[in-house]
Formats: structure tokens, C-alpha cells, sequence
């Protein structure tokens, strides 16, 4: 359901949008025999160094994971998903004193397990909603420290065969901190042939949320580009410097790539941009903050491989 399903999507770490057909619209669109569908994209990303702002210290981050989803047909209007992911994000902080050199964190796990249901109501509304948790924690960790849970649901209006929009909201459990609730409005928007543009939010790899535009070059190679924000908090290892501390990494992502479609069932995107407004937070085992430092914009790189079955 436009972004609707993408809001709990396992398999969205691209936070930076571009404009996708919904999956309620695909849903109706298939309205004869609809086949159990099921996706798997490989993914990763590399974030080059970045000095900390006023600290003498600095950190290089990447991520790479793994999503799997099955859309099951439910009628001729709905559809259950049923979305499980693995990330792994890695860090390497630098600096002879300051933030970086304690070391604060090394390797976070995030797993993500969620189920979802859509369907039309008709030839304008469509509604659908997610329930998913989530484990987050550094190696180490305790692993009943890092579960965290969340719902996410909206609505879409059709306004016409090339734009759609609605409301939603995201509501999600936070390790020592308040729970988050998020409202939201999304859209999609096929501005020409060529051109599209669109919204997203996920919770597969972190939380994270954008928009951009998709230029589809030739049937096989779209051009993207678009601005978005992520952000992934986590338990510390119960053993480390800030036993069963919290962590927590921020950012704005501006992204360009692209995506070549080699067959109906195989992609492969890749992308690359600035990451702006990076911000790290350490937190102690009750969620009081004990440091919070920016750092310096980067650029980074990454790379989907996608498969349809």
C-alpha cells in the first residue's frame, strides 16, 4: 500500500525513496490468478571517515544485510506480507582521546521479524497496517535487552491513475527512551512517462524515512536521486565500556543511483552520496546521556541486489 507497506518493511535499506508502484495497487491490479510472491535483496553500504566536531577522534561505518518477504494473496483485494531481515553494522572509531578513542561500540546485529495485511476497498481507498519486533544490540549484548516492537498502519486515496497520497502513523517501542509515535503522509506520484516521484519509511534496517524522484532511462535502467533520515539505536554489550549502555547513530542521507533490471526477477542497484547531519549518542544503562557528538559530513557508497520469485 504505497509506502504503507514499505512503513514496516524488513526489506528496505535504502532510505532515500523513489517513487515505486504500491503494492495495494499491484494487489488490485492482479486480479485474476495471483501467485504467491516472494523477494530476497542482498544489500550494503560504506560510509567514508569522519572527523568528530571539536573532538580529536573520528569513525567509518558500513552495513550489510539481508531481506526476505512473501506477499500472499488473500481474495482479490488483499494481501498478507510476511518480512524477515538481518543487518550488521560496523564501526571503526579512531582518535588518541575523545569519543572515538574508548571505542564506544564495534559491531551492532539487527533482526527483524514483521507481518503485514493490505487490501482495497475500493477503486479509490485502500488501507493496511504492519506489526513487527525487532532486536538491536551490539555483540555481546543481552538479547532480551534489545527487543523492541512496534505497529504501523494508513490509508491511500487514489486521486487518479498517476497520483495517489494519504495518511499513516508508526508507533514503536524504544530502547530507554520514550515510545516513538510518528505520523505520517505519503504519496506517489507518476509525473510522466519517465518520471516519478514518491515517499518511504522503514523500520527493516533502523528507522528511516525520505523522498525522491525516478527517471526511467530505457525499460531496463532508472535514475534516482532523493534525501532522507536514518537512524539506529541499539544495546551496548554487557561486558563493554558502557555495560548494557544505548547507542544511537543518526544521519541524512542525499542520494544518487541507479537500477538495472537484468530480468523480471533479477536488479541490481547502486547508489552513492553524501551522508550530512551524522550524529553519535552514547547513553547509559537508563537512557541518561552521557556524551553526544556530531561528526563531519562523508560520502558513501552502496549496493542492492534484488530478486523476485
Amino acid at each position: 500500500m504505497l509506502t504503507l507497506l514499505a512503513l514496516l518493511a524488513v526489506a528496505q535499506p535504502e532510505t532515500t525513496s523513489t517513487a515505486e508502484t504500491s503494492p495495494v495497487a499491484e494487489t488490485v491490479a492482479e486480479s485474476g490468478a495471483r501467485p504467491v510472491r516472494a523477494s530476497l535483496r542482498l544489500w550494503g553500504d560504506a560510509t567514508a571517515e569522519a572527523d568528530f566536531d571539536g573532538d580529536n577522534g573520528s569513525v567509518q561505518s558500513s552495513r550489510a544485510g539481508a531481506d526476505f518477504e512473501v506477499g500472499i494473496p488473500i481474495g482479490e483485494r488483499s494481501q498478507l506480507a510476511i518480512a524477515a531481515g538481518t543487518t550488521g553494522l560496523f564501526f571503526d572509531f579512531g582518535g588518541d582521546e575523545g569519543f572515538g578513542a574508548g571505542d564506544p561500540w564495534d559491531t551492532v546485529l539487527e533482526h527483524t521479524l514483521g507481518v503485514g495485511f493490505s487490501t482495497r476497498a475500493n477503486e479509490k481507498w485502500s488501507y493496511g497496517g504492519r506489526a513487527f519486533v525487532r532486536s538491536s544490540g551490539e555483540r555481546g549484548a543481552d538479547f532480551s535487552d534489545t527487543m523492541m516492537f512496534g505497529v504501523g498502519g494508513g490509508f491511500e486515496y487514489t486521486f487518479s491513475e498517476k497520483f495517489s497520497a494519504g495518511p499513516g502513523f508508526l508507533v514503536m517501542s524504544q530502547l530507554e527512551d520514550d515510545v516513538l509515535v510518528l505520523p505520517l503522509v505519503t504519496f506517489s506520484w507518476k509525473i510522466s512517462e519517465r518520471w516519478s516521484a514518491g515517499t518511504r519509511v522503514g523500520t527493516g534496517s533502523g528507522l528511516g524515512a525520505g523522498g525522491g524522484v525516478q527517471y526511467q532511462a530505457t525499460d531496463s535502467l532508472a535514475v534516482f536521486g532523493g534525501v532522507g533520515y536514518q537512524s539506529h539505536r541499539f544495546r551496548l554489550d554487557e561486558d563493554g565500556a558502557t555495560p548494557d549502555g544505548v547507542g544511537e547513530v543518526t544521519g541524512v542521507p542525499v542520494t544518487l543511483g541507479f537500477t538495472w533490471t537484468a530480468s523480471p526477477q533479477v536488479s541490481l542497484s547502486a547508489r552513492g552520496g553524501w551522508m550530512f547531519a551524522q550524529e553519535y549518542t552514547l547513553d547509559d544503562e537508563d537512557g541518561d546521556e552521557l556524551r553526544e557528538i556530531d561528526a563531519d559530513s562523508a560520502p558513501f557508497l552502496g549496493a542492492t541486489l534484488h530478486f523476485s520469485f
